[in-house]
C-alpha cells in the first residue's frame, strides 16, 4: 500500500534454486557385443543427452581412449579396433552432458577371441654366423612366440629356450655349436591361442675354428738318446712333433 489506501498484490511469478550445478548423466546398461579377435563394440544409455567415449586397456589404468563423439545422445555405441587376440580388456564408458559435466561408469571387462589359425612364418634368415653360434630371425603375420629346433640332421634333436613373448619380429641366438658343421633348423611360433606354426627346413654351416696358436715351445730332459718337447696352445688341440737333423 501507499499509506493512504488498500494494498495491491502483483500477479504470481516463480523461480528455481540451483543445488550445486547440473548433475552428470546417469550411465546404465553398459554392454560389450560383437567381440572378435581384434574388435569389440561397447554400448550404454544415459538419462540425458551426452557425448560418447570409452577408455580401455589391459589393466584398470586403461591407457587408451576411443575418439570422442561429441554428439549429444542418450543411446551410445563405440567400436574398439586394433585389439590383441585372446586378451582380457578393462573398460569404462564416459559421457558428458550439455553443461560439461562428465560421468564415468564402473569398470567392466571383455575378452577378445583367440585367433583360430596358425601364424604365417616368412623371411627366415641365419645371420651373425661364427664358429660356435648363429642368430636365426623370422617374421610372423600375427604376434607369436619364438623358438628354434636344430641339429646336424633334419631330425634336429635340440630346441632353443622358448621365448613366450608375443611378437611379429623374431630373433633367437643358438650357442654352443660345433665349428665347421652344417646344421638343419626350423623355426616355431605359436599365437595367443597356442596354435603352433613350424617353418620348412633350413640350413647353415658354422665357420671352421681358427688354427691353434702355439707358444712356449721347450726341449727338456735331454739325454744322449731322448728329449721331451713341451708347448702350449690357446685352445684344446692334439699333440705331435716332427723332427730330424735338418729343417
Amino acid at each position: 500500500g501507499n499509506g493512504s489506501g488498500p494494498t495491491i498484490a502483483s500477479t504470481n511469478f516463480t523461480f528455481t534454486t540451483v543445488s550445486g550445478g547440473s548433475p552428470g548423466p546417469v550411465i546404465a546398461a553398459v554392454t560389450s557385443t560383437g567381440i572378435t579377435s581384434s574388435s569389440a563394440t561397447i554400448t550404454w544409455t544415459t538419462d540425458q543427452a551426452s557425448s560418447t567415449q570409452v577408455q580401455y586397456g589391459t589393466t584398470t589404468v586403461y591407457g587408451s581412449q576411443s575418439p570422442l563423439n561429441s554428439s549429444l545422445v542418450t543411446s551410445h555405441s563405440v567400436t574398439l579396433i586394433g585389439l590383441t587376440a585372446g586378451t582380457t580388456y578393462d573398460y569404462a564408458a564416459m559421457s558428458t552432458n550439455g553443461s560439461g559435466v562428465t560421468s564415468t561408469s564402473a569398470n567392466f571387462t571383455f575378452a577378445t577371441t583367440p585367433v583360430a589359425v596358425p601364424p604365417i612364418i616368412t623371411a627366415v634368415l641365419a645371420t651373425g654366423l661364427n664358429n660356435t653360434s648363429e642368430t636365426i630371425t623370422w617374421i610372423t603375420d600375427i604376434a607369436s612366440s619364438s623358438q628354434v629346433e636344430y641339429g646336424i640332421t633334419t631330425s634336429y634333436g635340440s630346441l632353443s629356450t622358448l621365448n613366450s613373448s608375443l611378437v611379429t619380429s623374431h630373433s633367437v641366438t643358438l650357442t654352443g655349436l660345433t665349428a665347421g658343421t652344417t646344421y638343419d633348423y626350423a623355426v616355431l611360433s605359436a599365437n595367443s591361442a597356442g596354435i603352433l606354426a613350424t617353418s620348412g627346413n633350413f640350413a647353415f654351416a658354422t665357420t671352421a675354428a681358427p688354427a691353434p696358436v702355439i707358444s712356449s715351445v721347450t726341449a727338456t730332459g735331454i739325454t744322449s738318446s731322448t728329449a721331451t718337447i713341451t708347448w702350449t696352445t690357446d685352445q684344446a688341440a692334439t699333440s705331435q712333433v716332427e723332427y730330424g737333423i735338418t729343417t
